[in-house]
């Protein structure tokens, strides 16, 4: 159990996690999805929000000093490069 749990992590912890996948799983929002789940995208998203990130060093640099007190294995493939926060982005077809 996590005695001082940070701000970002309080706020993640208010999304139902099951009422997520099961949105996901309705709209089929996987299917083609490689490496990143939708729930990784989600917090990465939600943290460049609150972060308000201008480039994807900010976001992997800002992710590397967080992911370890939210969800390691949640977030194991965002903190990797930071071209691995952009690739699943440009593939999900919102273009």
């Amino acid at each position: 159990m996590v005695r001082h749990a940070s701000l970002f992590s309080q706020l993640v912890a208010l999304f139902h996690r099951q009422r997520f996948y099961e949105l996901v799983y309705r709209h089929r929002a996987e299917r083609y999805a490689k490496g990143f789940s939708c729930w990784d995208q989600f917090v990465a998203m939600l943290f460049c929000q609150l972060a308000q990130a201008r480039s994807l060093r900010e976001i992997s640099s800002g992710s590397m000093s967080w992911s370890t007190d939210i969800a390691p294995n949640a977030m194991r493939d965002l903190c990797t490069t930071t071209s691995d926060v952009g690739l699943p982005l440009a593939f999900r077809g919102y273009n």
